[in-house]
């Protein structure tokens, strides 16, 4: 299955953006321009559905594989120790209450992010095309083993893991926009209608 995927399009009061709106809207463009080139990358076993509510999906790299990969993932040494009480992934897809409270924090889809790592469930993907593509190559007797023995060796490389948009502790991505050379994200102190404080990150204008 191929996925065309798409960022989010912000429409204001009359179809009218903000120079807020805009904003958000180049760094959706970017966050999914970044998740595609990284589920190339890192050759992530897409999901079959979309998650709801506050559901996220995140493609979880083992230990060995993100070492073998190298600088490559970009992700803080701590966590990519085998020691550590930390996982890390690629987030793929988050359910719409997922999104908003994500994006409030100033996380996209794409992000490499950090999570405890026993948490999650696992979610097991059948690389169906695969499977067809050698069983039309070496025969059908051959081609379970052989098409198994790519499912696992890929699932043992990653994992996707259905979890919580609040299990997620960390993204990388984000300090580089809060804190790089060219930010394009701030933190804001505000409140709410009935007067308590709000903090919430948001777009640099």
């Amino acid at each position: 299955m191929k996925l065309h995927l798409r960022p989010p399009v912000t429409v204001g009061p009359a179809n009218r953006l903000s120079p807020e709106d805009a904003a958000w809207d180049r760094l959706y463009a970017e966050a999914y321009e970044r998740l595609d080139r990284r589920l190339v990358e890192h050759n992530v076993i897409l999901p079959e559905a979309f998650p709801s509510q506050d559901i996220v999906i995140v493609a979880r790299f083992e230990y060995d594989y993100a070492r073998a990969t190298g600088s490559k993932l970009h992700l803080p040494q701590t966590a990519m120790s085998p020691e550590s009480p930390y996982s890390v992934g690629l987030l793929i897809f988050a359910g719409m209450e997922a999104s908003d409270v994500l994006e409030s924090h100033g996380t996209f889809v794409g992000d490499y992010v950090t999570f405890a790592r026993f948490a999650g469930e696992e979610y097991v993907v059948e690389r169906i095309q695969e499977a067809i593509a050698t069983t039309k190559k070496v025969g059908r007797l051959a081609a379970t083993g052989e098409a198994r023995a790519i499912r696992d060796e890929a699932m043992s490389k990653q994992k996707l893991l259905k979890l919580k948009a609040p299990e997620l502790h960390e993204s990388v991505d984000l300090l580089e926009r809060l804190c790089g050379a060219t930010p394009t994200m701030r933190h804001v102190r505000t409140v709410t209608a009935a007067g308590d404080p709000l903090h919430v990150i948001k777009p640099i204008l």
